[in-house]
């Protein structure tokens, strides 16, 4: 039982690496920025070679920076028109981490092929000394749909270069 099961475990995942060699291109990023004044606007960048329909990622913020909120207390963003049509939340979840998705139910993928996806507010405090940060983006997931069925999950994290002067 116990080869069974092991052969069966080693065709799934030679099935899984073959379907992600078959994706294409997608990449989420952001070139980052620096502070002339009390916020930056960080914007995240989208390039997909395949039908993008679900997007989730999140920002991991150092001491001293945060993404602005609105006077409900919610995490401000401004969604590009290339997510026209797709639900997009984002959520605090603790100091200095914040959750972002985009999605639709209905399978629509995210419009174009490249550019900016959403453009995100930060503000730092006054305190805040002088100099080179780093905001990691963590948990990348985008959600391909390839041929109309097969879905693919892509991870890329990265870090974000954000400069106060």
């Amino acid at each position: 039982m116990k080869i069974i099961a092991s052969q069966f475990l080693a065709t799934m995942f030679l099935l899984m690496m073959s379907a992600t060699a078959m994706a294409g291109d997608n990449v989420l990023s952001s070139k980052g920025g620096a502070f002339e004044g009390e916020t930056l606007l960080l914007s995240i960048e989208l390039n997909n070679e395949d039908s993008v329909i679900g997007i989730q990622f999140d920002l991991k913020l150092p001491e001293g920076l945060s993404i602005e909120e609105n006077d409900k207390g919610k995490c401000m963003y401004k969604a590009s028109k290339r997510l026209d049509g797709m639900s997009v939340i984002a959520r605090k979840l603790g100091a200095g981490h914040y959750r972002f998705l985009a999605f639709s139910l209905q399978c629509k993928p995210v419009a174009g092929s490249t550019g900016a996806i959403m453009d995100i507010p930060l503000k730092h405090e006054a305190s805040l000394t002088a100099g080179d940060y780093e905001v990691k983006a963590e948990g990348v997931s985008l959600s391909t749909m390839n041929s109309g069925s097969n879905m693919n999950y892509i991870h890329n994290d990265f870090t974000i270069p954000v400069a106060v002067k």
